[in-house]
């Protein structure tokens, strides 16, 4: 077999996968610092408790759960962000880490032991909850009385 007249079929083949139609139209790229990034010592996070995400750092884009929070939350995670500046001081509650913003329109609840989130941020329709898909354990007690109000 002859590749040589082949290839103006192989060139005009790959002519056409170039193009700028090479993409569906709503296609998202990942941003390329998550796509790199693997997820986070989460062992990290225990030496937080008691301070403030402001203060230690955790809903930065350095921080342990940086990459997972960005993969789960998607195009909320600034607005998130945003509604958690100034947010209580990281607690522990029973095997979860629990930090509420200060208007209680957002919530983020870790569990270090399943690698697991729970976020929950409120807008004019009510409550957007996210879960890891690792996140099978019960929400804490501090976000169940703030999901009952």
């Amino acid at each position: 077999m002859k590749i040589l007249p082949m290839l103006p079929a192989l060139a005009l083949l790959l002519a056409g996968c170039g193009g700028p139609d090479k993409y569906a139209e709503n296609a998202a790229t990942p941003d390329l610092a998550m796509a790199s990034e693997t997820p986070g010592d989460w062992s990290q996070l225990r030496p937080m408790i008691g301070q403030t995400p402001d203060e230690s750092g955790l809903l930065r884009e350095r921080s342990p759960i940086s990459v997972d929070l960005n993969a789960l939350l998607g195009p909320d995670a600034e607005r998130f962000r945003t509604a958690m500046a100034g947010a209580s001081p990281l607690l522990s509650d029973g095997a979860a880490l629990v930090t509420i913003s200060p208007s209680r329109q957002a919530y983020l609840a870790i569990v270090p032991a399943d690698h697991a989130l729970h976020v929950g941020l409120r807008d004019e329709t009510g409550w957007r909850n996210y879960r890891t898909p690792g996140a099978d354990s019960s929400l804490p007690a501090q976000v169940r009385a703030l999901l009952s109000r």
